[in-house]
C-alpha cells in the first residue's frame, strides 16, 4: 500500500512540473522577434543550434514552424515562427527556466533573426 502511495505522489509532483503547447501559449511569449527571413530560414538556423542543449521536435503549421525544445521528458522551449508582410514573427516560451546570463537557447532564437 505504502508504495501504491508513493507512486500516486510522485504523478502526482510531475503533472504539477510539466506543460503543454497550448499551456505555454496561453501563459504569452517570453520573446517576440520579427525577420525579413521566412519562416523556414528562421527554422533552418534555430533547430541546429538548440539540438546542443535539448532534444528539438518540429512541426509544420498553417502559418509556418513550431519548434520544441525537450530536457529529458519536459517541454521546456517552444517558438512559434509565423510568416507575416514582411518575412516572419518568432514567439519564444519558456517553462520554469532557471537563467544565470543570457540564455543560450534564446540567443540563438534572436541570432537567427
Amino acid at each position: 500500500m505504502k508504495g501504491i502511495f508513493a507512486v500516486l505522489l510522485f504523478s502526482s509532483l510531475l503533472v504539477g512540473c510539466t506543460t503543454t503547447p497550448s499551456k505555454m501559449r496561453d501563459t504569452g511569449p517570453d520573446e517576440v522577434h520579427t525577420s525579413f527571413k521566412t519562416p523556414k530560414e528562421i527554422y533552418l538556423c534555430i533547430a541546429p543550434q538548440w539540438e546542443e542543449y535539448v532534444v528539438v521536435n518540429a512541426r509544420e503549421t498553417q502559418k509556418g514552424y513550431s519548434l520544441t525544445g525537450m530536457m529529458g521528458v519536459e517541454l521546456k522551449y517552444m517558438a512559434d515562427i509565423d510568416k507575416t508582410e514582411r518575412g516572419s514573427k518568432t514567439k519564444l516560451y519558456t517553462f520554469k527556466i532557471m537563467e544565470i546570463g543570457r540564455d543560450p537557447l534564446k540567443a540563438a532564437a534572436a541570432k537567427c533573426q
